[in-house]
């Protein structure tokens, strides 16, 4: 293999690399609110999701969610 492609490779490896570093994204779309209520004692709570840059970045140009993420949850915060 020339020293050329090698490079090449290399290249593409990091570009994919860095496009499934993991981001975490409330409400499952930049931009978007998704805060519940508060409860009795105060606490109210967002959705997020933990996607892939590079999904992340399509999203964000095409405002459509694809659905695609690593992993979801929801996150207590507090009003005290």
């Amino acid at each position: 293999m020339s020293r050329r492609l090698k490079i090449i490779w290399i290249a593409l490896i990091v570009v994919f690399l860095i496009l499934a570093i993991p981001v975490r994204v409330e409400c499952g779309v930049i931009g978007y609110a998704c805060a519940t209520g508060p409860d009795p004692s105060g606490t109210y709570y967002t959705y997020y999701e933990i996607k892939p840059l590079g999904i992340t970045a399509i999203e964000t140009i095409i405002h459509q969610d694809l659905g695609l993420y690593y992993s979801s949850g929801n996150q207590a915060h507090s009003t005290h």
